[in-house]
């Protein structure tokens, strides 16, 4: 026989309580008075294992640095942009009869541009980190002779891009997970 449920002093009610029936505890079905709630295939009383040893700093060390997904992404951004932007500038000097010093700082900035990509994706790979220093730093050679020669005030922005990317590259984090990777960097 069941007694009617008594209202708790703090608002919660009771449940009904049948005298040939043991009292049932909150928590899960069947268990003990006195057990916390435990994660399902963890021993009671043993906390969950988190890995350690040489293993787990091998794979933290093969971790990607957010510095060479950084480096990377710019390279992509700018190298394609910067040869949509020169095919563009080329085809228009080309039509206008411009020559010489011109047309050749487009042709170098197209070919600069296509190895800032292709060093992006080696980098990406843990391959090789030189070709993209090497090409940022040709863009950065390219862009200076244009600010001085023509005083193309456009070029900054070209200019601080690429000296970021070598920055970057430059960086211990870089240079650490390269070389984990068994590849060349400066």
């Amino acid at each position: 026989m069941s007694t009617p449920s008594q209202p708790d002093p703090y608002g919660q009610s009771q449940p009904p309580q049948d005298p040939g029936y043991p009292v049932q505890q909150p928590g899960q079905y069947g268990q003990q008075p006195g057990q916390y709630d435990q994660q399902p295939g963890y021993p009671v009383g043993q906390p969950p294992a988190y890995p350690s040893g040489a293993a787990d700093a091998a794979q933290v060390a093969s971790a990607r640095p957010g510095v060479v997904t950084a480096a990377a992404v710019l390279a992509f951004v700018i190298g394609g942009l910067g040869i949509l932007l020169n095919l563009l500038a080329f085809n228009v000097l080309s039509s206008l009869s411009f020559g010489g010093l011109l047309v050749v700082l487009a042709i170098l900035t197209i070919i600069a541009d296509a190895a800032l990509i292709w060093g992006g994706v080696q980098l990406l790979n843990g391959k090789d980190g030189r070709i993209l220093v090497i090409a940022a730093a040709a863009l950065v050679v390219i862009n200076l002779i244009a600010i001085i020669r023509y005083f193309y005030t456009g070029g900054l922005l070209s200019l601080v891009i690429p000296a970021l990317i070598i920055a970057l590259m430059l960086q211990p984090a870089t240079r650490n997970w390269l070389r984990s990777r068994g590849a060349a960097t400066f």
